[in-house]
C-alpha cells in the first residue's frame, strides 16, 4: 500500500517528465519557427548565418568524405588566401550550386583560375572556377543519424503544425489539470474548517 509521500513522489515525478518533454518539443518547435520566419533556407534543407552555411549532402559525389545525407558544415570564404588545393569549396557551376574539390589552380590574365573536380571523378568540371564562384569551404560534418532525422523533422512543414497542435494540447491539460488542483484544495480547506 502506497504512502501519501509516496504518492507525491510519483506525482512529482511524472510532472518534471511531462515538464521536460513540453519543454523539449517547445524548444525544438521554436528552432524551427525561428528559421522558418527569417527565411534562412535558400532549399529545403541549407541554413546560412552570416559567416557559416550547412546543408545535408545530397549525392556520394564527395565520398569517402561526404556521404549521402551527411550534414556538413561551410565556412564562407572572404578572399583568394581562404582556399588552397585539396580544399572541398561549395561552387556555382553552370547556373547551380555544387561541392567540389580544388584540385590545382592556373593564373590566366591576372586572375587565378580554380580547376575543380569530384574525389571520384577522373575528368575535371566543364568550368575552370574563379574565387567570386566560390562561395565557402568545408570545415566539418555530422553523420549522427538521429541528430540528422532531428534537425530534418524540426525543419519540415507539417513538424510544426503537429508541434503547434501538441503544445496546445499540453497547455489546456496543464491548465485543466491546475484548475482541479485549485478547486480540490478549496474544498479539503472548507471541509477542515
Amino acid at each position: 500500500m502506497r504512502t501519501r509521500k509516496t504518492n507525491h513522489l510519483i506525482k512529482l515525478i511524472i510532472d518534471v517528465l511531462v515538464f521536460a518533454i513540453f519543454l523539449f518539443v517547445f524548444a525544438m518547435f521554436l528552432f524551427s519557427l525561428f528559421y522558418k520566419i527569417f527565411g534562412f533556407y535558400k532549399t529545403d534543407y541549407i541554413v546560412e548565418t552570416k559567416n557559416k552555411i550547412a546543408f545535408f549532402a545530397e549525392d556520394e559525389m564527395m565520398n569517402p568524405i561526404i556521404k549521402k545525407d551527411d550534414l556538413i558544415v561551410l565556412e564562407k570564404i572572404s578572399n583568394e588566401n581562404d582556399v588552397k588545393n585539396g580544399d572541398i569549396v561549395y561552387i556555382t557551376e553552370s547556373g547551380s550550386k555544387k561541392l567540389a574539390r580544388i584540385d590545382h589552380f592556373r593564373i590566366e590574365n591576372n586572375e587565378k583560375k580554380y580547376i575543380t573536380k569530384g574525389i571520384k571523378n577522373i575528368y575535371y568540371n566543364k568550368e575552370d572556377i574563379t574565387i567570386d564562384k566560390i562561395e565557402a569551404k568545408y570545415t566539418k560534418k555530422y553523420t549522427n543519424k538521429l541528430l540528422i532525422t532531428m534537425i530534418k523533422i524540426s525543419i519540415s512543414k507539417p513538424f510544426s503544425i503537429v508541434i503547434s497542435v501538441f503544445i496546445t494540447i499540453v497547455l489546456v491539460f496543464l491548465i485543466r489539470n491546475k484548475k482541479r488542483t485549485i478547486k480540490r484544495n478549496l474544498k479539503r480547506q472548507s471541509y477542515n474548517t
